[in-house]
C-alpha cells in the first residue's frame, strides 16, 4: 500500500552518514505517477503524505491492507485527508459526490470516508492525511473563497503570499 516507510531516527543514527543516505531517508520523491496513488507512510505522526495523477483513466485511492485486521477497509476509514489539486482541472468522487476541483484548490475529506476516486487529465492531486478521532464534514475549498495574507517585504527578501 505504501510506496515507502520513513522511520523515526535518533541522533546516534546521524554520525557519518552521507548525503546519499540523509536523502534514502528523509527525502519523500515519486510521488506524481500517471496512472497512479502512491502514498508513503512517515511513522512521525503516522502521517501519510502522497500524489494521484488520474491521467486518462479514473483511480481510486486504494483501500487498507494492514494490519491484517483493516486490511479491505477503506483507507479513511479512522484518518482525515487534505487533497490539493497542483495539476490542471479534474474531480473527486467521494462517496459518489463528485467534486469538481480547479487548480490550487483543496478538498478535505473525513475519517470514515469510503470511496475516492480521481479524474481529470493533467490534474495531480497532492494528499496529505493523519489520524482522525472526531468526523467533520467534507469541505471543498475554492480560489474564491481563499483568505490570502501578503507577509514580508522586498527589502528583506521575502515577500510572499500564503
Amino acid at each position: 500500500m505504501f510506496s515507502k516507510t520513513y522511520h523515526s531516527t535518533h541522533p546516534d543514527m546521524m554520525e557519518c552518514v552521507s548525503n546519499d543516505e540523509l536523502r534514502n531517508r528523509y527525502l519523500v520523491g515519486g510521488m506524481f505517477v500517471e496512472g497512479q496513488v502512491n502514498l508513503n507512510y512517515s511513522h512521525n505522526e503516522r502521517f501519510v503524505i502522497g500524489g494521484a495523477v488520474p491521467g486518462k483513466t479514473p483511480i481510486k485511492l486504494p483501500e487498507q491492507v494492514e494490519p491484517a485486521s483493516a486490511s479491505g477497509h477503506p483507507f479513511l476509514e479512522r484518518r482525515e485527508a487534505g487533497i490539493v489539486n497542483i495539476g490542471g482541472p479534474g474531480a473527486i468522487t467521494v462517496d459518489g459526490t463528485r467534486y469538481e476541483m480547479g487548480n490550487k484548490e483543496c478538498l478535505y475529506l473525513p475519517m470514515g470516508t469510503g470511496e475516492v476516486i480521481f479524474e481529470g487529465e493533467g490534474a495531480r492531486f497532492y494528499i496529505a492525511s493523519v489520524p482522525a478521532h472526531k468526523a467533520f464534514p467534507i469541505k471543498h475549498i475554492t480560489l474564491d473563497q481563499a483568505n490570502p495574507l501578503a507577509r514580508g517585504d522586498l527589502a528583506n527578501s521575502n515577500q510572499r503570499t500564503i
